[in-house]
């Protein structure tokens, strides 16, 4: 197939220094005389808006109607026999000066004078049915082409023309070897003489006047108003750039994967991807570009004798052996775009000497170099375009000076650069667009920037940049778009903001921004995307809608041009206004998380007929529309939980026939769900009714057949409700269901086991606090996607089944509260990307297996308190490195405490950010729906930790059996919050390292056979809160601090202390008790034997 690419015109110089080329040819001149061209006029010049022809080269009317070269044509030596029979076979001997021949839309020949207006254009069948003939002017597909004539004076043309791209110039397939520059008419500013109309109508669909047509020269040239794409047939190409291009060519991994059109031997200006000058034939451009799969060009040692090449551009080709790339390109000094995106580069090298002089457009962008950017790219004084995205560079960036002085975009984002936001970049005057988003950029935006004022589009989200938003950005009267989401940015937002007119989207998402909303962002007529998310602003939201022309453009109707508005998660308060019913064009509107009240009536909806995603939840709104209402808008997203709704169902539901998101759930509303909404919900991919009081039972949860195989998630939250009867059949697909806390009974049976259509994609299921009853079925083959399984409260008997070992996706598992029994389940051995087991309150037996500590590596919650373990713990459990919450209490463990557990890493550092663990812990599709959580004893009381579970760490062993002392490998775990050894049978010294432990909250080594002193260290425990020493034998004074004596005398009651708060004096006759560092007996000899039974406890798991 030809090459088919749309391309920009080329500049003048450009077409120029072409022109100038010919004159080096080495060519052979034809001498001519010519008609005087008085007697053509131009024809409806002034119809032709603009578009006129430009340097048109010569030619000389012949007879019959022929066309041959003019004087002024360049003709290669090579192609001088070819010529002469050309001239010889027209009859065609005398010459001419410079003519235009009009060409005519009539088959018959119309001779004015001394001008030939001489085409006739026949029908033929092509096998190309996207070809077709223009006879009479009337097409009837997408393109045209002109075909073949003979010596009857019909006209030959090659060329295949699509409706796409502008004007566009044709050589005559006689001539093609000419070496002729295509001339666009766009250039000229006032009409050429010579100019006749032929009155062709073009029709496809639409109609298009070809306005004028005529040969020149050589060439027919077609003015058509709507624009063109074209098949390009080239001519000859120089002999030593076909030798390049097929050096290229053996450089191929695969050759059979280049375009057919590189056929070696072959003119390589007909290649696919090559595009030659017509006038020099030289290759001025080389385009590569795979489109599936990477291609690899091992060497691009033959490029340098492209000395023409004016643009290389190659895309998704694996350049990553070719490691002289840099210093072939920099041998070609005609070269002003060069686009290697997504080729693998790995290395760029640092020039002394570049020749890129000429060099305007630079795009290196999705490569691996893993470097900083080298110095002389930031010296190239004609680049224009610079991009740099998705390329691994690092920084720093120079300090400068730099020479970049007709940049006017810069595109870096997507890096490592890891340092300040160079200065010199808001000094370059002719600037327009910068994007360094997600690039590591930290520090302050530079406060000062005097020269960029043409800044139209500003990209800096996602880094690590903490100041203000500095003054002169509201200065960049011609910024369009603002993006600064995802930083660390503070202040406030400045009324200045106002001067930024042509504004149409701003973006500070997730920053510390606050203060009042300006209202002055009303006054921005362009704005058409509006995200303020995420921040810390507060005041009344009304302030934004101050005024009834806010967000309102005089320019197009006294209507609004805002789109999307989003400013969900900060702390606005006031009532929703209603001239939000006014924003007529606005699609997406985000308000949750905020401190509304009061009532929303059908008027703020009043002329939100575009409205598509609404996202108000958890406000404290009120909505009081008709029973009868239709909403003037098809919504397909609706987020209205926690409103106060009910008690009804909102009845206006139905007439939503888009919908495929609701959330109304904690609205107040009861009684049943209504047979038609159960048939929407078989389209909704997001349905939320938890947390109201529902009643009755649920049918099946169906899905529409079209959705079998697509993908995305389909998430059912039902929970918190009163619904009653077996559990509801599912449609194989749905991702995520939530029926926890409802009153669903029987067994599990019906509904796990009823796979008529294969496995079903369930990912989370979440069955607690319901009344289901029997044994697990033994059918989890069916279910092979679960990642969570919760089945909490239930009343459940029986083991776990053994094909709970193809859960290998399984990440969180809780059977907490019901009457399993049964060892320790070996089907949970597969399952190890486990985060959290817990199977407390059951009635499970036995020792733990070995393999709990080696085949659960992110293990960070292992909870079973309350069942019926016996034996020793075993050393592997100190393999759990993440492990952050054991709670073995409440068995009967026996035995000493593992010397090794200071080899919880998790426990010994502790977690500083909640974002450590942020995306690994939150299972459901919708961040925030459903995160990891645990019930967790510490203080005394049962507590839930799910937001922070990640920052806290707690270590339970209470209520066993076990004996020996606290080993002092205790006090290494510096991160640990809280512990709980009592109702043990521990003897022994505290541990004097216990102060080491800065972390601790919570202490209970209650009700054990402890002796000696407290460890004076107890008094540099800051953070603790909690702590309950009582029922032992230790002895002395308590040691003095603000926590310790701060406590309730019962946490020291049933030992022999004294001192505050006990009311007991430590003074014995006018003496106090001495109370000096006791050496622990365990430091003495205690043996680490978490390495001797290391190798013991991989034999065992085996």
């Amino acid at each position: 197939m030809p090459y088919k690419r749309t391309y920009k015109k080329k500049n003048t110089a450009t077409s120029e220094r072409a022109a100038a080329e010919v004159a080096h040819e080495d060519t052979i001149p034809t001498q001519a005389t010519a008609p005087t061209a008085s007697t053509v006029t131009p024809h409806n010049a002034s119809d032709r808006d603009g578009h006129f022809l430009k340097d048109c080269l010569s030619a000389r009317q012949g007879t019959g109607g022929n066309i041959t070269p003019s004087i002024n044509s360049a003709v290669p030596r090579n192609n001088q026999a070819q010529q002469g029979n050309n001239a010889a076979r027209s009859g065609n001997t005398s010459g001419g000066r410079n003519r235009m021949y009009a060409l005519t839309g009539r088959q018959d020949i119309e001779t004015r004078a001394d001008v030939v207006t001489v085409v006739e254009v026949k029908e033929k069948q092509f096998s190309d049915p996207y070809l077709l003939q223009l006879k009479e002017g009337i097409p009837k597909h997408k393109t045209m082409a002109f075909e073949q004539g003979g010596d009857d004076g019909t006209l030959s043309l090659f060329t295949v023309l699509k409706l796409l791209n502008a004007v566009v110039a044709w050589e005559h397939e006689q001539f093609s070897r000419l070496r002729v520059t295509a001339a666009t008419l766009s250039e000229l500013s006032a009409a050429p003489e010579l100019l006749e109309s032929t009155g062709v109508r073009l029709i496809t669909g639409c109609q298009c006047d070809i306005r004028s047509a005529f040969v020149v020269g050589s060439r027919i040239i077609l003015d058509y108003t709507f624009q063109f794409s074209f098949y390009h047939q080239q001519g000859i190409c120089r002999e030593s750039e076909q030798r390049a291009l097929e050096s290229l060519k053996k450089e191929v991994d695969n050759p059979s994967d280049l375009p057919s059109s590189w056929v070696v031997g072959k003119d390589c200006c007909e290649w696919e991807g090559v595009v030659c000058n017509n006038l020099t034939r030289h290759v001025i451009e080389l385009h590569i570009w795979v489109e599936s799969r990477f291609q690899r060009i091992n060497s691009l040692e033959g490029l340098p004798s492209l000395l023409n090449l004016e643009k290389l551009e190659m895309s998704n080709v694996d350049l990553s052996n070719a490691t002289e790339w840099l210093q072939v390109i920099n041998m070609l000094p005609s070269l002003v775009d060069l686009r290697l995106y997504n080729c693998s580069l790995h290395h760029i090298t640092p020039l002394l000497h570049h020749n890129f002089s000429s060099l305007e457009t630079l795009d290196l962008s999705w490569n691996n170099f893993s470097s900083p950017i080298p110095n002389w790219v930031f010296n190239l004084a004609s680049l224009v375009s610079l991009n740099f995205s998705s390329s691994k560079f690092t920084g720093p960036f120079p300090d400068g000076p730099v020479n970049l002085t007709s940049l006017t975009s810069f595109r870096a984002s997507d890096n490592s650069f890891n340092c300040l936001l160079p200065t010199w970049l808001f000094d370059l005057n002719k600037l327009e667009y910068i994007d360094l988003s997600g690039s590591g950029l930290k520090g302050a935006i530079p406060s000062k920037s005097e020269n960029i004022t043409k800044l139209k589009h500003l990209y800096l989200s996602e880094n690590n940049l903490n100041s203000t938003i500095p003054n002169w950005f509201y200065r960049c009267k011609d910024l369009e778009s603002i993006y600064l989401s995802e930083n660390h940015l503070e202040g406030v937002v400045s009324s200045l903001i106002s001067n930024l007119s042509s504004l149409t989207r701003i973006d500070l998402l997730n920053n510390m921004l606050s203060g009042k909303l300006p209202n002055v962002i009303g006054k921005l007529e362009k704005l058409e995307y509006v995200v303020l998310s995420d921040n810390l602003f507060d005041g009344e939201v009304s302030e934004l809608f101050n005024g009834r022309s806010n967000f309102i453009s005089a320019e197009i109707g006294n209507s609004s041009s805002l789109r999307e508005l989003r400013l969900e998660n900060n702390k606005l308060t006031g009532t929703l206004p209603k001239s939000l019913g006014q924003l007529s064009m606005l699609e997406y509107f985000f308000i949750s998380n905020n401190r509304l009240e009061g009532v929303v009536t059908e008027s703020h909806f009043s002329e939100l007929m575009q409205l598509s995603y609404f996202s108000a939840s958890r406000n404290n709104l009120t909505l009081k529309v008709s029973e009868n209402w239709i909403p003037p808008f098809q919504a397909t997203r609706i987020q209205i939980g926690g409103w106060n709704i009910g008690p009804l169902f909102p009845m206006w539901l139905r007439t939503q026939k888009l919908i495929w998101e609701v959330d109304i759930s904690d609205g107040g509303i009861e009684g049943e769900v209504p047979t038609w909404f159960w048939n929407l919900s078989s389209q909704i991919r997001f349905l939320n009714l938890s947390h109201n009081q529902f009643v009755g039972e649920v049918p099946i949860i169906a899905t529409p057949s079209w959705s079998d195989g697509q993908g995305g998630p389909w998430l059912m939250y039902l929970g918190s409700n009163n619904f009653s009867g077996p559990l509801p059949l599912i449609s194989t697909i749905v991702t995520e269901l939530d029926l926890s806390n409802n009153s669903f009974s029987k067994g599990l049976s019906n509904f796990l086991c009823e796979a008529k259509n294969g496995s079903y994609k369930l990912e989370i299921l979440n069955l607690g606090g319901n009344d289901l009853s029997e044994e697990i079925p033994d059918c989890w083959m069916n279910w092979p996607q679960l990642t969570v399984l919760i089945m909490r409260d239930n009343n459940l008997i029986g083991g776990i089944p053994r094909s709970m070992k193809v859960l290998s996706n399984l990440r969180s598992l809780d059977f907490r509260r019901n009457r399993l029994n049964g060892p320790f389940p070996s089907s949970l051995g597969n399952c190890t990307k486990l985060h959290k087991i817990d199977l407390a309150e059951n009635e499970f037996v036995g020792k733990l297996p070995s393999w709990l500590g080696l085949r659960f590596p992110t293990l960070i919650v292992l909870i079973l308190r309350f069942n019926k373990f016996d034996g020793e713990l075993p050393q592997q459990l100190c393999h759990l490195k993440d492990l952050q919450i054991l709670d073995l209490a409440n068995n009967t463990f026996t035995g000493i405490i593992p010397r090794c557990i200071s080899n919880f890493s998790a426990m010994v550092k502790g977690k500083t950010e909640v974002e450590d663990y942020f995306d690994e812990l939150n299972y459901s599709y919708y961040i925030g729906v459903l995160r990891e959580s645990a019930m967790v004893m510490t203080k005394g009381n049962m507590y839930q930790y799910d937001t922070i579970l990640v920052l806290f760490t707690s270590m339970d062993m209470s209520s066993n059996y076990l004996s020996g002392d606290i080993p002092t490998s205790l006090t290494r775990l510096e991160g640990l919050k809280s512990f709980n050894f009592s109702k043990n049978n521990l003897t022994g010294r505290i541990p004097n390292g216990i102060g080491d432990m800065k972390a601790l909250e919570s202490v209970d080594l209650s009700e054990n056979q402890l002796y000696g002193q407290i460890p004076q260290s107890f008094s540099s425990l800051f953070t603790l809160s909690y702590l309950n020493l009582s029922d032992n034998n230790l002895s002395g004074m308590i040691p003095l601090s603000t926590q310790l004596q701060s406590f309730d005398p019962t946490s020291f009651q049933g030992n022999k202390l004294c001192g505050l708060p006990l009311l007991v004096n430590c003074s014995s006759g006018g003496k106090t008790p001495n109370h000096e560092y006791e050496e622990d007996e365990s430091d003495k000899d205690e043996v680490d034997w978490f390495y001797i039974s290391m190798a013991i406890g991989f034999a065992l798991s085996f």
